[in-house]
């Protein structure tokens, strides 16, 4: 792993503002009305960042088995009792339930993500380089 991957891990998973302003260029916008261009231009600004990411993840990481289960917590509700969902941006995840109740609040959710039957997904486990190794990231 390089030293370009490592910080741009290192940013990710202790810089919470800059993870949220990160992820924003994922994804669409109420703002952006539907429309491509504003998501695009946003990409445009993060590519970098992005790649480093998607090659952690992919080179450096491990594939999920089936038996695996990890915890994202929501500070929302949602109304869902299932969903398929591919994950085209990185997310924070834990395998202590507990620390994702806290992120959920009591306002909030848990999601449990396990690996989908044909899709080889991939986990990186960053504790190592977290200011926050309690999280299990």
């Amino acid at each position: 792993i390089t030293l370009n991957h490592i910080i741009t891990l290192m940013l990710y998973t202790n810089m919470d503002d800059l993870q949220r302003e990160f992820k924003k260029g994922c994804r669409y916008l109420i703002t952006d009305n539907q429309k491509l261009e504003p998501v695009k231009k946003r990409n445009c600004e993060i590519a970098n960042w992005c790649c480093y990411l998607w090659e952690s993840i992919t080179f450096y990481g491990e594939s999920i088995t089936k038996k695996q289960a990890f915890y994202h917590g929501l500070n929302c509700k949602l109304l869902f009792t299932s969903v398929i969902a591919a994950f085209n941006c990185p997310t924070s995840t834990t395998v202590n339930k507990s620390v994702a109740f806290n992120f959920a609040t009591e306002n909030g959710v848990i999601v449990q993500l396990t690996k989908f039957q044909s899709l080889d997904s991939h986990y990186l486990d960053v504790s190592d380089l977290s200011d926050y190794p309690n999280e299990q990231e």
